[in-house]
């Protein structure tokens, strides 16, 4: 009797933990800090926004560790037509998956194109080559201030008030276990612009 009962507490705390888990959300993150992980998350946004969606912005932050809501948190402002001047922006998180946060209106003089202010993900603008600048900046890192394995922090493809074909492509970097973050900055070709800290 006493083994069938202590049985039944080991089912009943294994059926817990597997309810807590799939109810509470997953604790780590489908995307990871690095070329195919930022492919993928480019791939997911053209299926969730469509191929030709505008975008005016997008924001990649990481928090390590494997509590819920580490991993890679997005944001992006995204349309679908920029004549509208309206813009929607979203969140993903791994702890809550996709939202939408904001609808943004834009404000534009009667001359201006505001399509010149955004992208779309194809061409010089590819999450994919961004995943490879994270990865070249964890590299010279390691390479230049023996720092080994660099954590990203954020990622941003943002071009700040300016024509699409100025924006930069920022990333900083710290060390795994904290500390100073590194600063790099890069344009649309992926020359190294500046690196500080």
């Amino acid at each position: 009797m006493e083994k069938m009962r202590k049985i039944f507490v080991c089912f009943m705390g294994l059926c817990t933990s597997l309810f807590l888990v799939t109810s509470c959300g997953s604790s780590s993150s489908k995307y990871t800090p690095d070329a195919a992980g930022f492919a993928k998350m480019q791939d997911d946004l053209k299926s969730k926004f469509g191929d030709d969606a505008y975008y005016s912005g997008i924001n990649i932050v990481y928090v390590s560790g494997n509590a819920p809501g580490s991993g890679i948190t997005l944001s992006v402002n995204v349309t679908k037509d920029p004549a509208s001047l309206s813009m929607e922006e979203w969140v993903y998180s791994s702890f809550g998956g996709w939202r939408q946060t904001a609808d943004v209106t834009l404000e534009a003089p009667e001359d201006v194109d505001v399509k010149e202010f955004m992208y779309q993900l194809s061409g010089k603008f590819d999450l994919k080559k961004a995943g490879e600048l994270v990865e070249l900046s964890a590299k010279k890192l390691a390479d230049e201030k023996q720092i080994k394995n660099a954590v990203l922090q954020t990622a941003l493809l943002n071009p700040g008030g300016r024509p699409a074909s100025s924006t930069e492509i920022y990333i900083d970097l710290q060390p795994e276990n904290g500390g100073t973050t590194f600063s790099f900055r890069y344009d649309l070709d992926g020359n190294l612009i500046s690196f500080d800290y």
